[in-house]
């Protein structure tokens, strides 16, 4: 059952949902136990969203990893299983995605190199766009080939934050 913590941080309330009972894969790969199955930024929940305290359990570990993240730690959020729905390249480019280094960036030419499929460029960015678990799969990370921040769902302030927060400077 998908339920809801909120964790208040400098970009915005993260409100994540999550699944204890679903399988998901780690930055590793590794499968998990629990999943990480959408994060927003400053969104409501809807009504029917059962909020949980996050105590115990998987909601603990994502309590502690969003809370260890903020302190400039994304060691916890690596370990984090995650499912999105999207085909086999999608897939692949969220899995790559979660290996670039926090206060790191790579092009979406880069990322379609590394999800095997050099000149899928546009189709990394659409996986980009759909990413529904930003922070945990970094997309924030993804910029043009000129360096340019390109676009994200919760608008360039936020992207430039993150990696700003990420990389140690003041935005």
């Amino acid at each position: 059952m998908v339920e809801h913590i909120i964790v208040p941080s400098p970009f915005g309330r993260l409100v994540v949902a999550y699944d204890d009972e679903v399988r998901g894969y780690d930055r590793n790969g590794q499968l998990t136990h629990g999943a990480v199955v959408g994060l927003t930024i400053d969104q409501p929940l809807s009504e029917s969203a059962k909020l949980s305290s996050g105590t115990c359990g998987f909601a603990h570990e994502v309590r502690v990893a969003l809370y260890a993240y903020l302190a400039g730690d994304d060691s916890h959020l690596n370990a984090l299983g995650t499912a999105q729905t999207g085909g086999e390249f999608f897939q692949a480019v969220w899995q790559v995605m979660r290996s670039i280094p926090s206060g790191e960036t790579r092009s979406y030419a880069d990322l379609a190199a590394m999800a095997g499929r050099p000149r899928a460029i546009r189709a990394a960015a659409s996986a980009c766009a759909r990413n529904a678990i930003p922070l945990i799969v970094p997309c924030h990370r993804v910029v043009t080939s000129s360096g340019a921040l390109g676009k994200y769902f919760y608008g360039p302030a936020v992207k430039q934050s993150l990696l700003s927060h990420e990389s140690g400077t003041s935005a």
